[in-house]
């Protein structure tokens, strides 16, 4: 079963909850590992789920703003290096606004490799980029393939919300 599903099967929950009982409910044994973060603003909830293939385990976040990365290769230190990149990005002028966070995912910072938020290794670089904005009437989904330094535009599907 592809990840992908578990996104299109718990994109129409809207509690900490219903996404628990949907995630239990899925053929766990067919995935891959994920990480799967759930951001309920009336819940104002940030709650991460884990799957190793293993066990399904979940960790409560306080309500602000962060970042999550991973790593197939040294990821403690990419977490270290990728986060200090965020927090010095923090203090940029339009801080939290969407292109400064698009230039963010595009930066090659603390240098062009394995630890930038743009991902270069002889082996393997960042595959996507995938961001989702969330206002009161609806929800906006836009998806650009490759490196997010790369050329080419993004991909936009927009779901109306109902009241």
């Amino acid at each position: 079963m592809s990840r992908g599903q578990v996104v299109r099967k718990l994109a129409g929950k809207s509690s900490t909850s219903e996404v628990a009982v949907a995630l239990n409910e899925l053929p766990l044994n067919r995935l891959r590992p994920f990480r799967l973060v759930a951001i309920i603003p009336t819940e104002k909830s940030l709650t991460e789920w884990r799957w190793d293939l293993d066990r399904l385990t979940t960790r409560k976040h306080a309500w602000k703003s962060r970042h999550w990365f991973s790593s197939g290769f040294d990821e403690p230190r990419a977490e270290r290096e990728r986060d200090r990149v965020c927090k010095a990005a923090r203090n940029q002028k339009f801080g939290g606004r969407l292109n400064w966070l698009r230039r963010l995912h595009r930066s090659h910072l603390p240098e062009r490799g394995p630890f930038s938020i743009c991902m270069h290794r002889s082996d393997a670089a960042t595959v996507s980029y995938t961001e989702v904005a969330v206002s009161g009437q609806r929800v906006t989904m836009r998806y650009k393939p490759g490196p997010c330094c790369s050329k080419g535009g993004m991909a936009t599907k927009t779901i109306s919300l109902a009241r």
